[in-house]
């Protein structure tokens, strides 16, 4: 059985809209160049409990063209174009 960790506990009952403005913050702060490396691995650790959580809720991360081609880097509701 799956115990959560308290961040992850605590994110499970954020909005998804919460969490995609979040996940945003804490991805640029993960792929910054930051002197503090500590702060570094945390925001990359909590923006994957929290990309997690949103595919779980139905989101997708990207757009794609019809040649499969990353597009744009945005959540939103998957559909039948993420399949």
């Amino acid at each position: 059985m799956h115990v959560p960790h308290k961040e992850e506990a605590l994110a499970i009952k954020e909005s998804s809209a919460f969490l995609i403005e979040q996940s945003y913050i804490l991805d640029e702060e993960c792929r910054g160049n930051t002197p503090q490396v500590l702060i570094h691995y945390v925001s990359c650790a909590k923006r994957d409990i929290y990309d997690v959580i949103l595919e779980h809720r139905g989101f997708c991360n990207g757009t794609f063209d019809k040649d499969g081609y990353l597009v744009s880097r945005d959540w939103h509701k998957c559909g039948p174009e993420d399949e």
